[in-house]
């Protein structure tokens, strides 16, 4: 753990929430609590990488610690302008996901 993460038990974890999976934060898909062989209280978590949204599965007992990723969203307007710094009202960017 570092100022980047913080600990949080595995059953206190939600989906929307995001956790450090193989040392990537993802976002929680979704979770699954289920009671294994051992008759331990289990979860498991299908989540996200934020980065590049690869799938990844996780499982851990209930009381079991996990890092828990820092995530700070910002938001960011973007302004065309010319090369003389004017505002380009005339151009408009692509509305659709493929770019």
């Amino acid at each position: 753990m570092d100022d980047a993460t913080y600990p949080k038990s595995a059953g206190d974890i939600c989906t929307g929430d995001y956790i450090v999976i193989d040392k990537r934060p993802c976002k929680v898909l979704s979770v699954f609590t289920y009671q294994s062989t051992s008759n331990d209280n289990m979860c498991a978590f299908v989540a996200t990488d934020i980065f590049n949204g690869a799938v990844r599965n996780y499982g851990v007992p209930v009381s079991h610690q996990c890092d828990v990723p820092r995530v700070k969203i910002t938001n960011y307007k973007l302004k065309l302008s010319d090369m003389h710094g004017k505002d380009r009202a005339d151009l408009k960017l692509p509305t659709d996901d493929t770019v």
